[in-house]
């Protein structure tokens, strides 16, 4: 329904006292002559309404949990030390030769 009738609808139901929630303007009501429905059959309708309303509810699939990788530590590398060459001294050559003989 349009927001017009609606607006129609309800102000004529403010003048039409405590019965106004069944009440429509005259304009409406002589286009749609409309019986006035059985109790029996509203609460019926409610009890389907109820009933629609319960198969609509799924059920909440369970998430996996993802399982965390561990993260494999890294080994610093050590640094090898440089060994340090030593010097090899030199041996003096022995002079066999005396001079001035």
């Amino acid at each position: 329904m349009r927001r017009r009738a609606l607006l129609r609808i309800s102000a004529c139901n403010r003048h039409a006292g405590k019965d106004g929630a069944d009440r429509q303007p005259a304009k409406f009501r002589s286009s749609h002559p409309r019986p006035p429905e059985p109790l029996y059959n509203q609460q019926d309708k409610k009890r389907k309404k109820k009933k629609k309303k319960k198969k609509k509810k799924k059920k909440k699939k369970k998430k996996k949990k993802k399982k965390k990788k561990k993260k494999k530590k890294k080994k610093k590398k050590k640094k090898k030390k440089k060994k340090k060459k030593k010097k090899k001294k030199k041996k003096k050559k022995k002079n066999y030769f005396i001079l001035g003989v």
